[in-house]
């Protein structure tokens, strides 16, 4: 297997020739009124079921269109372990389908710290060491707890004994294993995504993980979201702005980590939401992957997405979430078919791009 991560990842775009990725954020109340019918997320088995159940229908309906995935952290730890728990399967089932995982964390802090939340997310991925450490064996072995969220209320009753069942037939035998080789097992992603803000020394712990593990981080640059030009259009002394202080700084992390493809395996998050910045910061990183966030719900449309990509058109990957997982409320009013309206709007969705793709390669 090649151990160049933007390799991996530019590969399997080429492969289903769509540049998409599937963003996973659920809330509780983002689910048919089936599933919340079906499990009681008033205890922490319901909450890992539901999600569980949801998220992996998702994955399981559009795997062979999609390459990769993009679970964002804090909507899964909102919901405690139940929610960990899910965020651990979807993670195993995703690889399992041939998918590239790109968790959404954000995370930095000072070195050491740093190479803390590395090795928790960027570890090594040895066969089945997912089954480490599981937490759905911990929920399983602490009953029903209940939760305080008001959002639990209206969710029914589901049953306990076969959440416990299956989850105890997971449980592994960790006899004579270390502390370090069990933490190998916790959400061991493809990729992470990174706040760069705290300097190199933050950053280089993640570096290290890609270099060995041959894993990616994504790097904060232009974010989508419409505050971000409180900062990072701030003006230096130098005359650049943060953000393209930022991009050189990504630009420069990168170089030994740069595939067969010519891209590197540390890349930037570039919003949808502004086209102009990332077509004029493709040209101060042209070997970095963009992760482009902010198409569909957020605004971005796929002229805009695609203004970040070089010039063959590779180089970059965008990212949906509410407009897939909530394809079944445009789709129709049919609870039961939420997996194939995600698919639908999948396909229409790397159609457009497509297109878009095409005519940027044009100009």
């Amino acid at each position: 297997m090649n151990n160049n991560f933007a390799d991996r990842l530019q590969e399997r775009i080429d492969e289903m020739n769509n540049p998409t990725c599937l963003g996973l954020d659920p809330m509780l109340s983002y689910l048919p009124e089936s599933l919340l019918q079906k499990y009681d997320c008033r205890q922490e088995e319901g909450i890992y079921l539901a999600l569980n159940s949801f998220c992996s229908d998702l994955i399981l309906a559009v795997a062979d269109i999609i390459p990769a995935i993009k679970p964002q952290m804090a909507y899964f730890e909102q919901y405690g372990l139940g929610g960990l728990s899910a965020l651990q399967s979807i993670i195993n089932l995703a690889k399992d389908q041939g998918m590239l995982v790109i968790l959404d964390g954000k995370r930095n802090d000072i070195s050491s710290t740093a190479a803390a939340y590395s090795r928790a997310y960027l570890s090594a991925s040895e066969p089945n060491d997912h089954d480490l450490n599981t937490p759905q064996a911990s929920i399983a072995e602490q009953g029903s707890e209940k939760s305080n969220s008001a959002e639990h209320e209206n969710c029914k009753p589901n049953n306990p004994e076969q959440y416990a069942q299956d989850q105890t037939s997971r449980k592994p035998d960790n006899s004579g294993q270390s502390s370090q080789e069990q933490t190998k097992a916790f959400l061991a992603a493809d990729a992470l995504t990174v706040n760069g803000y705290l300097g190199s020394d933050g950053i280089e712990p993640f570096l290290e993980h890609c270099r060995t593990h041959g894993k990616g981080i994504f790097a904060l640059c232009r974010t989508s979201n419409p505050s971000a030009g409180d900062l990072q259009d701030l003006e230096l002394t130098d005359g650049r702005l943060v953000y393209e202080a930022m991009a050189d700084l990504i630009a420069a992390w990168g170089e030994d980590l740069i595939g067969t493809s010519g891209i590197s395996s540390v890349g930037a998050v570039v919003g949808a939401t502004w086209p102009e910045q990332a077509a004029a910061l493709r040209r101060r990183m042209p070997r970095s992957f963009f992760l482009i966030p902010g198409f569909g719900a957020q605004g971005g449309t796929a002229d805009d997405a695609v203004a970040g990509f070089d010039r063959s058109g590779r180089a970059g990957i965008v990212n949906a979430s509410r407009s897939l997982m909530l394809a079944w409320k445009k789709h129709g009013p049919n609870h039961n078919a939420f997996a194939a309206a995600c698919r639908r709007e999948a396909i229409a969705m790397r159609d457009s791009l497509r297109a878009a793709l095409a005519a940027h390669r044009k100009d």
